[in-house]
């Protein structure tokens, strides 16, 4: 039994993977034709101990799952599928070259896209029952704390996010995740201290306020609107609160 091989990941700072790997020794650590995390945090093994034809198929099923930036499948840095040729082996520079050539030239057309969409719809995920070690979740953990998204990356998926809508399925997987969260103990107690204080934008005032306009409530939501209210305004402090902001507007016109 041959098991010296073992399969890694690159990950970005949010936590996301960019690289999907297989190697031995030191090859995790070796020049790639992508960049190598200068934080060792951010490099993980996602299993050791194996034989290569297995850690050739999990290689192939992990790119599967995350995709390819190159053929617009999914998020990974990865030229290939994985699973191709054979321990030590290398590129040329200029095999590399024109690899990254054809990736970056390469589109696709619409109905190849709802394809490929079709095609990955209700996957299993390749990790569905594996286990992480206690190393590899302590590495995720920490390069996942207190990471923030730049303005540029937050407005790309503001982008994105633009005009998408939830599925009934989709917004009650949400509700009860929300709820689920709410019910732990402190963190209804540290989302309020958060909270505190906190104010929108005039931008973001003026944005919530487009996206509002002329989107009707119905009668169900009203309700549920009214009824929220209601409640609030048995609250003392939040009634106290609610009067001295209407006589502040009402000072300042």
């Amino acid at each position: 039994m041959n098991n010296i091989y073992y399969v890694y990941m690159y990950l970005r700072k949010d936590g996301t993977p960019y690289y999907v790997g297989k190697g031995c020794k030191n090859r995790i650590y070796e020049k790639h034709n992508v960049s190598i995390p200068t934080d060792s945090h951010r490099i993980v093994f996602v299993q050791e101990n194996m034989e290569e034809r297995a850690a050739l198929d999990l290689e192939v099923k992990l790119i599967a799952h995350y995709g390819r930036k190159d053929i617009g499948t999914g998020i990974l840095r990865n030229v290939t599928d994985g699973g191709e040729g054979s321990s030590g082996y290398r590129h040329t520079p200029e095999a590399r070259e024109k690899i990254r050539e054809a990736g970056i030239r390469k589109t696709h057309t619409e109905e190849s896209r709802q394809k490929i969409s079709a095609k990955i719809k209700g996957r299993v995920s390749p990790t569905k029952g594996f286990k992480w070690s206690d190393e590899s979740r302590a590495k995720l953990s920490k390069s996942a704390t207190g990471r923030k998204h730049t303005q540029e990356t937050k407005e790309k998926i503001r982008q994105i996010n633009l005009g998408k809508k939830h599925g009934p399925e989709t917004r009650k997987k949400v509700s009860e995740a929300s709820k689920k969260r709410w019910e732990t103990p402190g963190y209804r107690e540290n989302f309020i201290n958060k909270m505190t204080g906190k104010t929108h934008s005039e931008d973001t005032k003026e944005l919530i306020r487009q996206q509002r306009l002329g989107v009707p409530r119905s009668e169900e939501t009203k309700k549920k609107l009214s009824a929220t209210l209601k409640e609030k305004w048995k609250d003392p402090v939040y009634r106290q609160d609610q009067l001295e902001k209407r006589k502040a507007k009402k000072a300042k016109k």
